[in-house]
């Protein structure tokens, strides 16, 4: 019951909704179409899915930037963009959870198991900058005992494909996979990103820890 709620909250603020908004704008239908297929949901008693509420209809309908992000065990929701930010964007929830990312890049994480606190990464917009040399990826995470750990990642990045078409929501968008192949004393991660022509990393698969291992972001509008 209480991830219901929570669940509630999160699409509210979603829409960004107050009591002044007209009951006709995009973000009041918006909502309207997201608690129909909420409560549609409820009855058939299947567990909570973002993929299975949420359609592209939607999205469009929505005024408001949202990003999807799933888990490595299935748990999924979405996020909204803060303002006043440009590549280092803060996506939040209304719980309090948030994943700070530079053009869809992890930067950090709250509310998660074994947060990242800070990420030390090549600021390049373009994967196609990394691709000449291998260069280094610190990640520092916050531990139990309030003690700050440092990875180190010696990384290379690749390019996987060039120019093919996935769906992210129903929409096709044209786009380069690059893997990102990193190595640090402990781990060995192999992290994947999708990065439409305008350069804008619209989809991506990245180790986020040992706790929470692997989680798919995309950038829904």
């Amino acid at each position: 019951m209480k991830k219901n709620i929570c669940f509630i909250i999160s699409l509210l603020m979603l829409c960004g909704c107050s009591n002044n908004l007209d009951t006709a704008s995009a973000d009041v239908r918006f909502l309207h179409m997201i608690k129909d297929n909420y409560k549609k949901l409820i009855q058939t008693k299947k567990p909570l899915n973002v993929r299975n509420i949420i359609t592209r209809s939607m999205i469009e309908e929505a005024s408001v930037p949202l990003l999807f992000v799933e888990k490595s065990n299935g748990e999924n929701g979405t996020l909204k963009l803060y303002p006043g930010v440009n590549l280092e964007e803060i996506w939040y929830s209304a719980d309090g959870a948030t994943i700070s990312l530079f053009n869809g890049e992890l930067l950090s994480t709250r509310g998660m198991k074994n947060d990242i606190i800070h990420s030390l990464l090549p600021k390049s917009r373009n994967y196609n900058e990394r691709l000449r040399a291998p260069y280094k990826k610190i990640r520092s995470y916050l531990s139990s005992e309030n003690i700050i750990n440092d990875i180190l990642f010696i990384c290379e990045m690749i390019m996987y494909v060039e120019n093919t078409s996935i769906e992210i929501f129903d929409k096709v968008q044209i786009v380069s996979k690059y893997q990102e192949n990193c190595v640090s004393s402990e781990y060995s991660v192999q992290n994947q990103y999708w990065q439409n022509t305008k350069g804008d990393t619209v989809k991506s698969l990245q180790w986020h820890s040992k706790s929470e291992d692997y989680i798919l972001i995309m950038r829904l509008k």
